[in-house]
């Protein structure tokens, strides 16, 4: 191989080896992002409470309370342990059935 050659390749892994740390590192800010926005004060975990009202499905948590219209349901599931709510397609409102 020649020097050209070498360097070229050796630029190439260098590179490689850059995109590779790069994605590493966004991947775990990505990941402690999400932690740290899903603290309970955010309402994300912690306790829900669902409730049925006349214009559709309440959800209450320490730190919200959320109306869900019936017009905005995409359907409900329901399985032996779960109810399923499904509001898009990939958010969904889980209590236990």
């Amino acid at each position: 191989m020649s020097q050209s050659t070498s360097q070229t390749v050796a630029q190439l892994l260098h590179n490689a080896g850059i995109a590779v740390a790069a994605a590493v590192s966004m991947t775990l800010l990505t990941i402690i992002l999400t932690i740290l926005s899903s603290i309970k004060k955010a309402g994300v975990l912690g306790e829900h409470k669902y409730f049925l009202k006349e214009n559709g499905l309440l959800k209450i948590t320490e730190a919200n309370e959320t109306l869900v219209k019936w017009n905005s349901i995409k359907s409900i599931i329901k399985t032996n342990k779960f109810v399923l709510v499904q509001i898009n397609w990939y958010l969904f409102h889980t209590n236990t059935g």
